[in-house]
């Protein structure tokens, strides 16, 4: 209805007949340009449901192959091998030498968080050195 006016009022009254028609091309163009739209949100939704579909799927291939990994891990600690059946010998031929081995273990990671530690510091004492040395040099420049 307002294309009609708009068209009226470009070409006059006296081209009523012809204002009709351009105004129907555009309504008919206004149409057709709605369906395309309708279509590409259609196709849009049927995208996401595809891409939800499929992140279902990975998620469940997901969870499929955590049961399959901790069924595996219960059966092998219900059935111990060779190597877990030596472990225990050893463990009953000295049973220090767990707690020994644990005690390693805590000191060598003491030691990473001490040797982190002192990189940080370094890396402090250096940063503050440098802005130490800027400072002198403002200060010379004034």
């Amino acid at each position: 209805m307002a294309a009609t006016r708009i068209i009226l009022r470009l070409t006059g009254e006296q081209r009523r007949g012809d204002a009709a028609a351009a105004a129907a091309q555009c309504s008919s163009s206004s149409s057709r340009v709605q369906q395309q739209q309708q279509q590409q949100h259609s196709a849009a939704a049927a995208a996401a449901a595809a891409a939800t579909a499929a992140a279902a799927a990975a998620a469940t291939a997901a969870a499929a192959a955590a049961a399959a990994r901790y069924q595996q891990q219960q059966q092998q600690q219900q059935q111990p091998g060779a190597a877990a059946a030596k472990q225990q010998q050893t463990a009953t031929l000295n049973p220090f030498l767990g707690e020994r081995k644990r005690r390693q273990q805590r000191d060598r990671e003491r030691e990473k968080e001490t040797d982190g530690d002192k990189q940080i510091v370094k890396k402090i004492e250096r940063e503050t050195e440098t802005e130490k040395k800027k400072n002198i040099k403002r200060q010379r420049k004034r």
